[in-house]
C-alpha cells in the first residue's frame, strides 16, 4: 500500500501541454505533448500516445540538465532552452506568453527538486547559469584577417616626418 502511494506521488503530473519544439540545430519544428513530472520531463508524439500508455518519444532526465532559460530562437522566436550534457532542447507551448513563463517557473522548480533529490543536498536558484551556448568545435579555425594590399598603403612617416621628433 506505501509503495503504491509513493508511486503515485513520483506520478504526480506537474504541467502538461501541447508544444512546438526540436534538438538544436533546429531545422524543423513539430508539435508534441509534453508532461512534466517530478524528476522527468516526457515529449510524446502526441496526446493519443500519452493517453495510451505508450512510450515517450524523448524522456529527459531533470536530475542532469545543467542549464535551463528563456531564450530567443530564430525559428520558434521566445521559448525554452533545455540543456542536457549531449544534446539541447527547445519547446514553446502553444498557448500565450503567461504559459511560457509559467511552463519556465515549473520546470526550474522540478528540476532543482531532481538535482537536490540526486545530490542529497539543497539546490538553490543561483547555481544555474543565466545562459548558456552550444558550440561546434571547429579543427582549423580562421585565426587571421586577410591583411590588405601593401599597394593600398600609404607611408605615414615620410607623409608627417617633419612632425615627427626624433631621428628617421
Amino acid at each position: 500500500m506505501a509503495s503504491g502511494a509513493a508511486e503515485a506521488k513520483t506520478n504526480c503530473i506537474a504541467k502538461a501541454g501541447l508544444i512546438t519544439g526540436g534538438f538544436y540545430p533546429l531545422k524543423s519544428k513539430k508539435v508534441y505533448n509534453a508532461v512534466l513530472k517530478d524528476r522527468v520531463l516526457e515529449i510524446y508524439k502526441s496526446t493519443n500516445h500519452e493517453k495510451s500508455g505508450k512510450e515517450p518519444k524523448f524522456l529527459f532526465d531533470l536530475s542532469i540538465a545543467f542549464d535551463i532559460h528563456l531564450h530567443y530562437e530564430c525559428t520558434l522566436k521566445e521559448c525554452i532552452s533545455v540543456m542536457l550534457p549531449d544534446e539541447t532542447f527547445f519547446l514553446k507551448p502553444l498557448s500565450d506568453a503567461d504559459d511560457l513563463e509559467d511552463w519556465f517557473s515549473q520546470l526550474i522548480d522540478k528540476t532543482r527538486q531532481a538535482r537536490a533529490t540526486r545530490l542529497g543536498r539543497p539546490v538553490f536558484r543561483e547555481e544555474y547559469f543565466e545562459i548558456a551556448w552550444d558550440v561546434e568545435m571547429v579543427k582549423l579555425p580562421k585565426l587571421r584577417k586577410k591583411s590588405k594590399g601593401v599597394d593600398n598603403m600609404e607611408d605615414v612617416v615620410s607623409k608627417y616626418s617633419e612632425q615627427l621628433l626624433g631621428k628617421r
